[in-house]
């Protein structure tokens, strides 16, 4: 099983903590990425837009609905004391994601997985480093389980 929790470190995090915390036990896919994934942030103010980690289709995509066939599941376990927890596919896998999820909503995160983390080829601790460092963002791999992205 891969997780990932979030800490609260600023007030950003309140919108995204109050989201998760009321979205349905039904919730649709698409619902649970616009909460930890605000479409206007990661999709329409970012480039490269956040769906294009999981979409294979170079298109322009209006919201999280137009590409929920494409998502990975994820499942939030925990929402409380400033801290959300969700559980994800394998798919979901992807630093860029992880680093948009750490600034957009005003929290550190800590990934966590149940197999050593392999980095894809061309890519190294240092080099991982380096790239979040000059997005204004530490990168730490505590162990071959586990990794934190936090904010400076």
């Amino acid at each position: 099983m891969k997780k990932i929790i979030m800490s609260k470190v600023n007030a950003a995090f309140n919108d995204c903590y109050n989201k998760v915390s009321s979205l349905a036990k039904d919730a649709s896919l698409a619902d649970k990425y616009e909460a930890i994934l605000p479409w206007n942030k990661t999709c329409s103010e970012n480039f490269p837009p956040c769906y294009e980690c999981f979409t294979e289709e170079n298109e322009n995509y209006k919201n999280w609905k137009d590409v929920e066939g494409f998502l990975p599941n994820i499942t939030f376990t925990k929402c409380c004391n400033n801290e959300i927890e969700f559980s994800f596919d394998n798919k979901f896998v992807n630093l860029m994601v992880f680093a948009l999820i750490v600034e957009v909503n005003g929290a550190d995160i800590t990934y966590c997985s149940d197999s050593a983390i392999e980095y894809g080829s061309g890519y190294s601790k240092e080099s991982l480093e380096k790239a979040f460092e000059i997005r204004g963002l530490n990168f730490h791999q505590e162990d071959d389980y586990k990794i934190i992205i936090s904010h400076k």
